[in-house]
């Protein structure tokens, strides 16, 4: 059970942090991403490298792994923290920073997880530019990301830690209970985690850092109940096989405001690079519903190893002297392993 739960975690938190590889803003580039945790993908690097303040681009850190028979379940940007912004958004380059607050309640066979994160990471260095590795289209209502990206060298070990900046204390108010992360000598944050739910639908989450080397900054979200999809059933433990010559419709519940995210994922790793496809979908959460058409999911190439997921949320960029901030909350965590015919 617990290695089901750590597979539907990792999955969600690789399709934020894919997501957000790309952007038509102007930037800097990604500077690397932080540590995952137990069992969980180290997606970050790209994060949001591009100036991309939409959902998921605060996914830079990697995923935090799991705790306890389900506890900590929502993963999210929490391992390390170290990943996140590097553009302005056309402006000068800036540092980057990540503040992100997930919860969700996984549903796994019969049996459901609650869990919260709470993370934060500041990167006290500019990157230089790389160039983007995704191509971005517009898919009626959908964006597709094409990206070919290479493959890590197996002997060249892990890249050098990027060095982290304080914030300060950062608190949350407006949850369930109060929440503050405190900074390590480092400037790092270890992140704060536990089997329940923080936040009410349409609960107002304002998150204050009482400044270090990055000033002082705040920001107020909308925070969305943990959205449920009824139907399809989506479950890490049953792959599901999509036809995209069909529309794919979708209900859920839990979540009433914000923004609801469905995002179709397929890689192939080749010799020296991997070719990743995904299809990011937004709807009103208060919709309830949505139906993706077939047009759009022509454009995932069929084959296995493909995934959905499902979540609801909202992002708000801050500038806080030389650091873009992205700041996020997430809510839900709808994740299946998908064939696409």
């Amino acid at each position: 059970m617990r290695r089901l739960l750590l597979l539907a975690i990792a999955a969600s938190s690789s399709t934020l942090a894919l997501v957000a590889a790309c952007s038509s803003d102007e930037s800097s580039g990604g500077s690397g991403g932080g540590s995952a945790g137990t069992g969980a993908s180290s997606s970050g690097g790209q994060g949001a490298a591009n100036g991309d303040a939409s959902l998921g681009g605060s996914a830079g850190g990697g995923s935090g792994g799991a705790s306890g028979a389900g506890g900590s379940a929502s993963g999210g940007a929490s391992g390390g923290g170290s990943g996140g912004a590097s553009g302005s958004g056309g402006g000068s380059a800036k540092k980057g920073g990540t503040v992100t607050l997930t919860q969700a309640v996984a549903i796994i066979g019969s049996n459901q997880y609650p869990s919260y994160s709470f993370s934060a990471g500041f990167v006290d260095q500019v990157s230089a530019a790389t160039g983007n590795p995704c191509k971005e289209t517009k898919a009626g209502a959908c964006t597709v990301l094409a990206c070919t990206t290479p493959n890590p060298d197996p002997d060249a070990g892990p890249p050098p830690a990027a060095p982290q900046a304080s914030a300060g204390n950062i608190a949350v108010t407006g949850a369930l209970e109060a929440l503050t992360l405190a900074p390590k000598a480092d400037g790092s944050y270890d992140f704060l985690g536990g089997s329940k739910l923080m936040w009410n639908d349409k609960a107002s989450l304002t998150i204050t850092a009482a400044g270090g080397k990055v000033p002082a900054f705040s920001a107020t979200l909308q925070g969305a109940g943990p959205l449920l999809v009824t139907s399809p059933k989506l479950d890490p433990a049953s792959p599901m096989t999509i036809n995209r010559s069909q529309p794919f419709a979708l209900t859920w519940s839990g979540a009433s405001v914000g923004t609801a995210t469905v995002v179709f994922v397929r890689s192939v790793k080749g010799a020296t690079t991997t070719d990743s496809t995904t299809l990011r979908c937004e709807y009103p959460a208060s919709d309830g519903k949505a139906t993706i058409a077939a047009s759009a999911l022509q454009n995932i190439p069929a084959g296995p190893n493909g995934s959905v997921s499902v979540y609801a949320g909202a992002a708000q960029q801050v500038t806080a002297g030389d650091w873009l901030v992205y700041v996020t909350e997430i809510s839900g965590s709808n994740v299946a392993q998908a064939t696409f015919q």
